[in-house]
């Protein structure tokens, strides 16, 4: 018995330099599908990125709400909209800068947002070309719209049931193991 809001959550300050909003606002806005999804982006937008979020307000499909905030978000409100999550898209860059060295996402850096997806038990999203092991990482693909309403509908308990935080920080410490040695 699905509900039929599919709650998104996007997590992570709202940058253009760390997320590619650009990339997921220009999805969201080609929605096709009569199924009602809410987009939660889960951090401090402001600037542009601002300007943005209230520019898909107003041109949205119908099928769509949106939910964002001006301010940094409370841990509180943080972790209750990470429970109600039916799964995380994160438009991760590929690339960004630490101290003018180039990191890459997946091979030199790692997202953050793999430890919410961890820490939530949630699958999450992450753009094709991310280099990744663990099952509950999906790669995007064209479709993201029937993606997201296919795997939005998997989160149910036997997800939770499958999901092993003890087996993924098991894994997770190997390649961090396997990094530093390179």
């Amino acid at each position: 018995n699905r509900k039929s809001i599919a709650t998104i959550v996007i997590p992570g300050t709202v940058s253009q330099s760390r997320r590619d909003y650009l990339h997921l606002l220009e999805s969201i806005k080609s929605f096709k599908r009569k199924t009602h999804f809410r987009f939660v982006f889960l951090g401090k937008a402001d600037g542009k990125e601002l300007s943005w979020l209230k520019e898909l307000e107003k041109n949205k499909p119908e099928n769509i709400s949106i939910h964002y905030f001006k301010e940094k978000v409370p841990q509180q409100i943080f972790d209750e909209w990470m429970q109600k999550a039916d799964i995380l898209w994160c438009p991760i860059q590929n690339e960004t800068e630490f101290f003018s060295q180039k990191e890459y996402y997946g091979k030199t850096k790692m997202s953050g947002n793999i430890g919410d997806a961890i820490k939530y038990g949630k699958i999450a999203i992450f753009p094709e070309n991310y280099a990744n092991s663990q099952a509950f990482i999906i790669p995007e693909n064209t479709n993201i719209e029937e993606q997201l309403f296919t795997y939005g509908k998997l989160m149910n308990d036997d997800f939770q049931k499958k999901f092993n935080k003890e087996k993924i920080a098991s894994e997770l410490e190997k390649t961090l193991q396997t990094l530093i040695k390179t």
